[in-house]
This record gives C-alpha cells, structure tokens and sequence, in this order.
C-alpha cells in the first residue's frame, strides 16, 4: 500500500488476522521511504489478533536480489497469536524482525534462515528461546526503556553473531536456565551498545559455549559476564 508498503493495524474493536495458508514462495523486497532501524518492505501490526503461516511455507527476505533494507517486520501493542506450520521457513539476507509488547515463547517453527533483531514494541519485551532453536544468522536485540530479556530454556545455535546493543538507559539480560546447555555461535558476541547496560547470566548452569569470538568493544555502557561454571571455546580473536 504505497510505495510498496503493506501495513495493517487494529482498531480495538476488530480482531485482524493475517493468514498465509500455501504459498510455494512469497519474496520481500525493498522499502523505499527511510527507515533506519528498521527498514522493512512488509510491516504488519495487531492490536489483537494473530498471524498464521500454514505448513511448508517459504518467506524469502532477499537484499541482494531485491535492494537494501529489505525485511519483515512483525509487531504488536496488544496480545497477539502467532503459529508457523511445520517445514515453514523465513530466509535470505533481509532482517526478520519481532517488536512486540509483551512476553511470548519464540516458536520451534519456522526455520529461521535469515538476521533476525528482536526490538521492544515499546519499553521492553521478554522473549523465550525454545531449547534446540537454531537461527541461521546474526541475532540482534536492541533496547530501550527497560530493555529486552532473552531466556535461553535449553541449548541454541546462531550461524552469525549475537549481538548485544542496549540503547539509553536499556538494558539487555541473556539468562541461561537449563543445567548442561549449549550455545553455540558461528560467529561472535558482541556487545555494541553505546550505553546501557548488558547481562550474559549462566550462573550455575554449567553453560558450555562455543563462538567465533568475543567483543567487547563498547566503553560507555556497562557489561557483565557471568560464565559460572561452564567451559568456554573460542575460535577466534577476544576483545574486551
């Protein structure tokens, strides 16, 4: 709807719905209009509701076949549903990006081939990771206010880095809560806020890592990482 953005938003009278029942692949392309963060061709927003793909959907987010800033962004200001059939997939190097307003559980489904950001619809957002998730590329979080809670209920491997970027006065909690989990990262952590706070909590756990690296960099913020007892593996360069 207008240079190529579709957005849908509710009136708390309605419910909407967005259903994507059988499609064999559905491609996002670019926005035209600046948007930075995030940028994004397809914007969708509830206020009550829920979004649907059926099973063996694939959502391709491609900026290199399609432009820059290519991407799906998927927020909230209420409550909404969300289910992702089995064999569903979300590729390409567009961001995938979850904004909303409340706690929720990231589901085993899709597959998630493609950066995926998760960023506060407003002041804060709790996300649960499902043990044995596996993400495809880079993990972001970005936040303000009171920032964004990531609980790790099991083991999780990212093909990128995961990346910490609180803004302001946010503040951004990794928490790992179950003994003898794995995280593994292809490439590193990376704590890139320019203030804020950031937390790595895996007290007690006995957290194995593995990653590619470690940076550090940030010097206006504050950063704490508690490893417990855990062994950690890191193939590459530690930049504190």
């Amino acid at each position: 709807r207008g240079k190529g953005r579709w957005k849908m938003w509710g009136v708390p009278k309605w419910v909407r719905l967005v259903t994507i029942a059988s499609l064999a692949l559905l491609a996002f392309g670019p926005r035209t209009d600046a948007q930075t963060p995030p940028s994004a061709e397809i914007y969708i927003e509830f206020v009550s509701g829920g979004f649907i793909v059926g099973a063996g959907v694939q959502l391709e987010i491609d900026e290199t076949a399609l432009g820059t800033n290519a991407g799906l962004y998927i927020g909230s200001a209420g409550t909404i549903s969300y289910s992702f059939g089995a064999g569903s997939r979300i590729f390409g190097t567009g961001q995938l990006q979850f904004s909303l307003g409340s706690a929720y559980n990231l589901p085993a489904d899709p597959v998630l081939d493609c950066p995926v950001l998760f960023r506060p619809r407003f002041g804060s957002q709790t996300v649960t990771i499902p043990d044995g998730r596996v993400f495809g590329a880079e993990v972001r979080t970005y936040g303000i206010g009171s920032g964004t809670s990531i609980t790790f209920a099991g083991s999780a491997s990212i093909g990128g880095d995961l990346v910490a970027e609180p803004s302001g006065s946010g503040t951004q909690n990794y928490t790992f809560t179950t003994p003898g989990s794995t995280l593994t990262i292809g490439g590193a952590l990376r704590y890139v806020g320019t203030s804020g706070t950031f937390n790595f909590n895996a007290t007690n756990v006995g957290l194995t890592v593995a990653c590619g690296g470690i940076a550090l960099t940030s010097t206006a913020g504050t950063c704490t990482i508690n490893i417990g007892t855990g062994t950690w593996s890191v193939d590459g360069g530690i930049d504190l």
